[in-house]
């Protein structure tokens, strides 16, 4: 493709340079020309675009690594949470001179291997995601 730019004459005058149209010559005009696929300037734009598309690409797989990494670190928070929530429970329960109900315990223990589980989940896509990306 093939763009002209075709501007105004311009003219000097006593009072300086003034830029008139006739009435048959164009004022500001910007023309098409449609070339052949092997122009080099085609080229450019194919491999811009494609380069582009790529960076694209690698960019949304950086922000994919990024989120799962952020939801594995707070997967693994909770199961903290959950860890250190038990261990008050324990504690308090020891100092009244008593035990933790196996109730409690158990419903503890479970939102600890829950958020663990999420937790290597995400991990284990990352690792996927990661040996994808070396190769």
């Amino acid at each position: 493709m093939l763009l002209t730019y075709h501007a105004p004459r311009t003219t000097h005058h006593d009072n300086g340079p003034r830029t008139t149209h006739h009435d048959n010559a164009p004022r500001t005009i910007i023309t098409y020309h449609p070339t052949s696929s092997t122009d080099p300037t085609m080229a450019i734009w194919e491999k811009l675009r494609t380069e582009l598309d790529r960076a694209g690409k690698a960019a949304q797989g950086a922000l994919d690594e990024g989120r799962l990494r952020l939801d594995a670190h707070r997967a693994r928070k909770r199961a903290d949470k959950a860890a250190q929530v038990l261990g008050y429970a324990v504690y308090r329960a020891r100092t009244a001179n008593a035990d933790v109900t196996g109730d409690v315990y158990s419903g503890y223990a479970a939102d600890i291997a829950s958020h663990e589980t999420e937790a290597l989940r995400l991990e284990t896509l990352l690792s996927e995601l990661e040996g994808r990306g070396k190769m």
